[in-house]
């Protein structure tokens, strides 16, 4: 019953959009369902996350072929030259790789999946920041948009420096480790996960601290850029540093922050324990974003 009231409104929607046309050609309009409690796609600000847009020039994969995402906030966004097909439509956000970020994609009869090697977080300089948050539609043939929705949960993190110095981080690494083996998410046609995801220890050096029986871990891995930097500086007496993250696990007790500098050193590492005595692990839904516990650099 939801489903098919999801598709009549992007029928409804699709009939609007139909009035919209280059060169006489009509496109397929993209639409999105944002995050309850605040939600993400790519152009997010933190404090606002569900007042995301998408971002032209990015892409989607169409029935297995990459497009560019075209227009702008005001007039809406669009596939560019790209009309509806004469076939069932299938689609997943990201397409292809972009702005450094390192994804593969795969979108077939037998498989739709988005799987996350590294992703970039870009803050533009206004307190938004531009984040990969991977998204599937589905829409019958002829259909003049496309309505997509969530595939992961996201974290809304805040990191703070106390000390009196600014912190350049450059990447940071998050393992979500879980006490039981527990699933990816998706949303039964489509799936996403991180490519370091399963019943298995941490990678790259970063281990566990405590004593820790971990039967799934997710390790997700973020390049932080500024402008031309190829960081992002938290300052200072006590500043911060906010973004949002996509998460692909269903459940998460406890959270590895690991920080890089632009040389690769770490700078810090901090185990979180989301659990207090008795309390159960914390289930992460689809289409949610949660808010982590400001997270003390040093």
């Amino acid at each position: 019953m939801k489903t098919s009231k999801i598709f009549t409104i992007a029928a409804l929607l699709a009939l609007v959009a139909a009035g919209c046309t280059k060169e006489g050609t009509r496109e397929i309009r993209l639409l999105r369902k944002p995050m309850t409690l605040g939600g993400a796609k790519v152009l997010v600000d933190p404090t606002a996350p569900s007042n995301a847009t998408w971002i032209a020039s990015e892409t989607i994969d169409l029935n297995g072929t990459t497009c560019t995402i075209a227009g702008n906030a005001t007039d809406g966004f669009h596939l560019d030259n790209v009309t509806p097909l004469s076939e069932a439509m299938y689609a997943l956000y990201p397409g292809s790789n972009f702005g450094g970020n390192d994804v593969t994609v795969t979108n077939n009869s037998t498989t739709r999946e988005v799987v996350m090697n590294r992703l970039t977080v870009r803050f533009t300089g206004d307190g938004k920041h531009e984040t990969v948050f991977p998204m599937a539609a589905s829409a019958a043939a002829g259909e003049g948009s496309l309505l997509f929705n969530h595939l992961t949960g996201g974290f809304r993190i805040t990191l703070k420096n106390t000390s009196a110095s600014p912190v350049d981080v450059a990447t940071l690494k998050v393992v979500a480790q879980s006490g039981s083996t527990v699933a990816h998410l998706g949303n039964g046609t489509y799936s996403a996960r991180w490519a370091v995801q399963g019943p298995t220890t941490p990678s790259g050096g970063i281990g566990i601290d405590g004593d820790v029986a971990v039967g799934y871990s997710s390790e997700m891995v973020f390049d932080l850029r500024s402008g031309s930097n190829a960081y992002a500086t938290v300052a200072g007496n006590n500043g911060t540093l906010s973004f949002c993250v996509p998460v692909t696990i269903s459940s998460v007790r406890y959270l590895t922050f690991v920080g890089y500098s632009t040389s690769g050193s770490e700078i810090f590492r901090i185990h979180k324990d989301l659990c207090s005595t008795g309390q159960s692990e914390v289930a992460i839904a689809r289409n949610t974003m949660y808010t982590i516990p400001t997270i003390n650099i040093n």
